[in-house]
């Protein structure tokens, strides 16, 4: 569910960032298939609890006897389900290109049958826990997702765990699961988690090298350098270690490591490193130093180093900028004198606040800058021009 959860929110995060580049129905198919490849990830992992304790060749010798037995004296649906979570089995206990496993005497046989049974059993209410799950971040992430499939049970209904499943799966618009599997890609990737999890081989789905996973905000505490990385008298930086500054991002411009907690060394750094640039902007998350004229260098810097979402501060004007996309909102200077206040006519020194720059921090953490910007814009009358930071 972790997985399938990060899944939607890049889709969901993804399709806002690049705004009319594709449509509502494009993002939705993207996030059902997401739902089912996390289903039947789900499904498998149940299915495998408890059976690892057997050589292969003794659950593959069950397996095709438990096939070859299969009758239709049960519910269709119940068949079905077995069918399908046998056939999930088979793929990954499969020999592509070698000689089957001889039905040789196996005296577990009846411990391996009565495991897969319980396995068979216990995937079907971990799948409906599943989809449930999946189907509410759903709907946070896309309001009205469901609007045109709404489902009507009876009020005096008790369905079974199966009938759950088959109206959340039609309340997503999934296919089954024996047609899900049908597709070699998804074979493939099942059989990658067997391998992966009983670590025989190397991952058979590489990652590409063309992503940069640095650009995912760090955590708060989950950093990688030390305090002694960090000059005493400054803080670091909301998106990455000091060690850790993203040169890729943008190798032109000049950056600094780490925030001075002064307001006077801080405009005295960057005026030293960039003396004929009369508005500077100091991006929060890498240390970027961009031009603040009104020639969109914000806007892009932000595109390439926070996939559209950034965190600045406006030097000459000591005023905090937050950016999603091509819009942009003011918020409170995260400098301060010593009555917590940013006066307009600065004589007073001013110093880092830390409960200012703690709300920056939760703020960037929690994926939140969009929503926040939303929210500063429809409540000052200040309006920023698209794409002029």
């Amino acid at each position: 569910l972790t997985h399938t959860s990060g899944a939607l929110i890049a889709v969901t995060g993804g399709a806002r960032m690049d705004e009319g580049s594709c449509s509502t129905d494009e993002v939705v198919d993207d996030c059902r298939k997401f739902i089912s490849l996390g289903l039947v990830a789900r499904i498998v992992q149940v299915l495998l609890t408890g059976l690892m304790s057997w050589k292969e060749e003794q659950i593959d010798v069950v397996l095709r006897s438990m096939h070859q037995e299969m009758i239709d004296d049960t519910k269709q649906e119940e068949c079905s389900w077995r069918q399908s979570c046998l056939d999930l089995l088979r793929i990954i206990f499969a020999r592509e290109g070698e000689k089957a496993f001889p039905e040789t005497a196996n005296s577990d046989a009846n411990l391996i049958e009565s495991q897969i049974s319980k396995g068979i059993d216990a995937a079907k209410e971990a799948a409906v826990s599943f989809l449930l799950d999946a189907a509410v971040i759903a709907q946070i992430l896309i309001p009205n997702i469901f609007s045109d499939t709404a489902v009507h049970p009876h009020p005096d209904d008790c369905p079974s765990d199966l009938e759950k499943m088959k109206r959340l799966m039609e309340l997503i618009r999934m296919e089954s699961i024996h047609d899900m599997i049908q597709s070699n890609l998804v074979q493939q990737v099942i059989k990658s988690w067997y391998v992966k999890a009983t670590e025989k081989h190397s991952s058979q789905l590489l990652p590409s090298p063309a992503i940069n996973y640095e650009t995912w905000p760090v955590v708060r505490g989950q950093r990688s350098n030390t305090n002694d990385e960090i000059p005493p008298h400054s803080s670091p930086l909301l998106g990455y270690p000091t060690s850790m500054s993203p040169v890729d991002v943008d190798p032109a411009s000049c950056r600094i490591t780490c925030l001075p907690k002064s307001y006077t060394d801080l405009y005295a750094q960057l005026s030293s490193l960039c003396p004929d640039n009369d508005q500077i902007a100091l991006c929060l998350i890498c240390g970027g130093v961009l031009n603040a004229g009104g020639k969109g260098e914000c806007t892009k810097h932000a595109s390439k180093c926070g996939g559209g979402a950034g965190v600045f501060f406006l030097v000459q004007e000591c005023v905090g900028l937050i950016m999603h996309g091509t819009k942009a909102a003011y918020v409170p200077s995260i400098f301060v004198d010593s009555h917590g206040e940013t006066p307009q006519y600065r004589g007073r020194p001013l110093n880092l606040d830390p409960r200012r720059w703690n709300l920056l921090q939760d703020m960037w953490c929690s994926h939140s800058v969009r929503e926040k910007v939303i929210s500063e814009r429809s409540t000052t009358r200040q309006v920023i021009i698209p794409n002029y930071y």
